[in-house]
């Protein structure tokens, strides 16, 4: 796969003393082609983290979201904000890595905060993106690594033609799965994307500096794979996520819309107080 910026350069979230890099899978995924995808190999996305929250009604009932989200240092996890619209309090919240099945045993880490983009609209899903800071460390090792994020530049240009979406999510509407899936989705232009959506949603903005646009019939991500990463190969192997998913229609019905990462960069840059850093193409 290629990727043209002009040129681009990846974040430098890398563990020197460690010897790990972003963007590297020891375990490699399979190239098979959530909705329409089929199950990852394990631990082939070792930067994949599960989300459960919890919703506390009363004494007797509560309700578990699940959620995805992305290492991208040790200390900091990528999601979407729309996943904290009923409860931020970081008790509700738990970060579970190295896993590949949900009932799975796997590595809990306590959440020290939730901090959502300030400028995050729930109305309408826009600057869906969130930063989850955690109380300890991740430990890396074969199947927990971080995951390149992408330069400054809020325009890039992408001649690859697909990326992969990976998640926990619904198989389609109301199935969901245990394990972890992984679906290949071809990017859709902007103004497809706007005259195909704005059918079910006309007020909803589409703006390609801060939104993507991926998939296509049976080919999707869905309910359960919020928060979870858009990724692709760069020329020299390492993996780059690009979006964030975010919402569409339904599940494999329409393309479905991501945030776009590299549009928030600065943001990820200062709420990380630099534990984060993307470089200038």
């Amino acid at each position: 796969m290629q990727i043209s910026l002009l040129i681009l350069f990846l974040c430098g979230t890398t563990v020197a003393a460690l010897g790990y890099q972003c963007g590297q899978t020891p375990i490699l995924p399979e190239d098979n082609r959530i909705v329409g995808g089929a199950a990852a190999v394990p631990h082939s996305w070792p930067w994949q983290v599960l989300l459960q929250i919890t919703t506390r009604y009363n004494k007797t009932h509560d309700n578990v979201q699940t959620c995805g989200g992305t290492i991208i240092s040790n200390y900091w996890i990528l999601t979407a904000a729309h996943c904290f619209d009923k409860t931020s309090d970081p008790d509700d919240i738990e970060v579970y890595s190295g896993n590949h099945y949900v009932d799975a045993p796997a590595v809990l880490h306590r959440v020290e905060n939730v901090i959502i983009h300030p400028k995050y609209d729930s109305i309408i899903n826009n600057r869906d993106i969130a930063l989850i800071e955690l109380a300890a460390p991740i430990k890396y090792n074969r199947h927990t690594r971080p995951i390149c994020l992408p330069s400054w530049d809020k325009n890039i240009e992408l001649t690859t033609k697909t990326a992969w979406a990976t998640g926990w999510g619904d198989i389609e509407q109301g199935a969901s799965t245990n394990e972890l899936l992984q679906v290949e989705v071809p990017f859709v232009d902007m103004p497809t994307c706007r005259s195909t959506l704005r059918k079910a949603y006309p007020l909803y903005p589409f703006d390609k500096r801060i939104h993507l646009c991926a998939g296509k019939e049976s080919r999707d991500a869905c309910q359960g794979d919020s928060g979870g990463p858009l990724v692709f190969q760069t020329d020299n192997e390492a993996w780059f996520q690009v979006g964030i998913t975010s919402w569409g229609v339904g599940c494999g019905e329409t393309p479905g819309v991501y945030t776009r990462v590299s549009a928030y960069c600065g943001w990820i840059y200062s709420t990380t107080n630099g534990d984060v850093d993307c470089q200038r193409n």
